[in-house]
Parts: C-alpha cells; sequence; structure tokens
C-alpha cells in the first residue's frame, strides 16, 4: 500500500500561504523580512519548476539567471495578489512565472528571427508567406496561453457565483489542453458541459459563454494594444464608437434585437447595454 504524501513535505504549503498573507498585511519590516525567509525559497522553487517543465528555447542568460528574474519579477508583483479573495497565493505565482517564461521566450525569439546571422541560417529558406503565417500562429497560439492564465486568476471574479464555476473550469481545462482538440464546435461544447453532472442548465451556460467571449474580446483588445498586464479587466461603459453603434442599431422603440451579439462585441455585460439602450429608446 503506498504511503500517503505528507502536505507538509510540500515546497508551497499553509505556512507559505500564511507567510504570504502576513507580508502583504504587515508594515513592520522586521516582521516582512521574518514572513519573506519563509516564501523565498517556495518562490525560487517555482520558477526552477516552470523553467524545466516549459524547456525555454530562447533566452540570452543562463538558467540559473533567467529563474532568479522569474523571482524578481512575482516578488514585483506579489502586492497585487489579493488574501482571502478565493485565488490561492501558489495558483497565483504560477502563473506569474509562466506568464514572465513565456513574454521572455517569445521576446527573444522575435529578436533571434530578425537579427540571426546569415551564416546561421538554413541553405533552404522559407517564403516570406510561410515566415508570416508562422509568426501569426505564434502570436495566436501566445495570445490563447495569456488568456487561459487571465482565467486562471481571475475566474472568480468573472463567474462570482461558484454553482456556476463549474463552466469556467471547463474551458480552462480545454483552453490547456486546446493541441489535443480535433473539434471546435460551441453547440457540440454547451451540450458536453450539460451532460455534466452539477453543470447549470444550457440556458446558463451560453450565457456564461457569452460573458467569457466578452472578457477574450477585452483582453485581446489590451493585449493588441501592448498591455501584458493579467489583472482582471471590468468594462462598465461604452466607447464613442459603441454608442453610435447602438444608437443607429437601436433607432425605432421597437427593436429588441441583437443586445447578445451587441454586448460580446463590446466586450460588456448586457445590462450595462441594456442600460444604455434605455436612455436612447
Amino acid at each position: 500500500m503506498p504511503r500517503k504524501k505528507n502536505p507538509d513535505n510540500n515546497y508551497f504549503n499553509q505556512a507559505v500561504e500564511d507567510a504570504v498573507c502576513v507580508y502583504l498585511h504587515s508594515t513592520d519590516e522586521r516582521e516582512r523580512n521574518k514572513q519573506f525567509k519563509i516564501i523565498y525559497p517556495a518562490l525560487c522553487k517555482i520558477a526552477e519548476v516552470w523553467h524545466n517543465k516549459l524547456k525555454i528555447s530562447y533566452h540570452d542568460t543562463d538558467s540559473i539567471d533567467m529563474q532568479m528574474d522569474c523571482v524578481a519579477h512575482i516578488v514585483e508583483k506579489m502586492h497585487m495578489f489579493e488574501c482571502g479573495k478565493g485565488t490561492k497565493a501558489f495558483s497565483y505565482f504560477t502563473v506569474m512565472a509562466k506568464f514572465y517564461y513565456m513574454i521572455h521566450n517569445n521576446k527573444n525569439y522575435k529578436y533571434f528571427q530578425r537579427y540571426t546571422p546569415m551564416s546561421y541560417m538554413s541553405v533552404t529558406f522559407d517564403t516570406p508567406n510561410s515566415d508570416a503565417r508562422d509568426d501569426k500562429a505564434n502570436e495566436s497560439k501566445m495570445l490563447l496561453e495569456a488568456f487561459t492564465m487571465y482565467l486562471e486568476l481571475n475566474i472568480e471574479k468573472i463567474i462570482p457565483k461558484a454553482k456556476y464555476r463549474l463552466v469556467g473550469n471547463y474551458i480552462i481545462d480545454l483552453l490547456n489542453n486546446f493541441e489535443t482538440v480535433e473539434d471546435i464546435n460551441r453547440r457540440k461544447m454547451v451540450n458536453q458541459m450539460a451532460a455534466v453532472d452539477g453543470m447549470p442548465t444550457r440556458h446558463f451556460i451560453t450565457k456564461l459563454m457569452n460573458n467569457l467571449t466578452g472578457q477574450f474580446n477585452l483582453f485581446r483588445k489590451q493585449w493588441m494594444d501592448g498591455n501584458t498586464s493579467l489583472n482582471f479587466i471590468e468594462k462598465t461603459s461604452l466607447t464613442r464608437e459603441e454608442k453610435m453603434i447602438v444608437k443607429e442599431t437601436f433607432k425605432e422603440s421597437s427593436v429588441k434585437l441583437g443586445i447578445t451579439r451587441l454586448a460580446k462585441e463590446f466586450g460588456v455585460t448586457e445590462p450595462v447595454l441594456r442600460e444604455y439602450i434605455s436612455t436612447i429608446i
């Protein structure tokens, strides 16, 4: 019979979780230093584990220096973690480490593509169109991976009700294994989720899917603008251009269709859009 796992052997156990909260809430420098001595080895282990798991291909420093830079990145962002809000410090710092390595690897990949000497290049050359397609595919994959991390960090805020959060977790699992998925069909996904014990009805699953689509549109816009933050994004108003589109769409008071589609397109919740519509009709 296998021996039961001892939770105290975990490098990021409850003692470290508690130390993180004390460190963030304390204003006493001696106390913060004391707690940081508990936290630091766990951060180093996270950086080491994910450096080895992700197998970084493009880097401009040795492995140890990169891991130390990753730890520094987590420490710099540590104040953004909110204790007692549902997310574990371990999950938050793990996502930050994965995100750091992903951004770093992609930046160095682009540098490598641009500045590699001709002597290092293959005798056979890909066509420009092929290179462009590869770059586009790499950027799309990176965006999807970043959005998956965003969901992992903010799923409690995106879907506040725990009974509906199974839908979010299902989507996160799907995105984490995206390369193994053979067919992406929204209706099929909804039917599969509805068949899982504990899932809400199809009606609520569809509404939650629309909410997640809106979040993706918000995240993608922010990402394309160069903002790589993983903080929760909440859009509570429409832009000037979006208001013009709404006015054009809802000229007549009898028009009631298209709210779901527009809310997804604008990246807002339906109540936000309905509130504005009520002021113009």
